[in-house]
């Protein structure tokens, strides 16, 4: 990806939001919740594993901002 001279490179990137929820295949229960992260189009189903991996929290956890 190249960069625009004069413009932040975060600007030329489409945000989008998602939620990530991992359930325990037994019993249907929440093992892992992040909602309302922020990710690059470009990074598509990657950013359930980069939400798992890198900002696990407590269940309920939130950034004042809403995204990482």
């Amino acid at each position: 990806m190249y960069t625009t001279p004069g413009v932040h490179p975060y600007d030329e990137v489409t945000w989008e939001r998602r939620d990530v929820v991992m359930t325990n295949w037994r019993d249907g229960s929440i093992n892992f919740e992040q909602r309302g992260v922020e990710f690059g189009l470009l990074v598509g189903q990657r950013a359930n594993i980069v939400t798992t991996k890198y900002f696990r929290g407590g269940r309920h956890r939130t950034c004042a901002s809403g995204s990482w």
